[in-house]
């Protein structure tokens, strides 16, 4: 269902960000088709639920920018966490935010606000880093050496759209 629904949401967000309806049409279609968006759909994994929620949370922020309104705000604060609970990585959107606001937005309300934001959303997840803290070996993969087969294995995977089994 994510994977169904985040098609249509990248169309809106290219054209939000600009884009003809060409170019938008383009990246839905491209996502569509993409093997490994196909493939991460039918796995019951957090990948494309984490895409969903960012690409959602994107959304609301490109109106919270635009217009001001506190629901906006409000809306891409709840699917930035959200996403963070699907995945540590939904945390990322904030940074994307920071960025953006940072090139394009530099208003005082806008920063003001993205700030307010950022504190709801750092005590909102403390918690979960609090218990992740305690139990590292929990959190985290058994570290592995990086050797120079990776590279074209990630590459191969992308393109191919298939996992072939354990990475090297």
């Amino acid at each position: 269902v994510s994977g169904t629904l985040l098609i249509p949401l990248l169309y809106i967000l290219m054209k939000r960000f600009g884009a003809d309806r060409a170019g938008s049409l383009t990246a839905a279609l491209m996502l569509a088709i993409h093997p490994l968006h196909i493939w991460f759909s039918q796995e019951a994994r957090p990948y494309v639920l984490l895409l969903f929620l960012t690409t959602s949370a994107l959304l609301a922020l490109v109106a919270a920018f635009q217009h001001g309104r506190l629901r906006d705000w409000m809306l891409g604060g709840l699917l930035i966490y959200l996403a963070f609970l699907t995945h540590l990585v939904g945390l990322a959107t904030l940074v994307i935010a920071w960025c953006w606001a940072l090139l394009l937005h530099r208003t005082r309300a806008a920063l003001g606000r993205l700030t307010a934001l950022s504190l709801a959303l750092a005590l909102l997840c403390a918690p979960w880093f609090v218990a992740l803290a305690r139990r590292p070996e929990a959190s985290h993969a058994p570290a592995r050496g990086l050797t120079l087969f990776e590279i074209p294995y990630t590459f191969q995977t992308f393109v191919g759209g298939y996992y072939p089994g354990p990475g090297p």
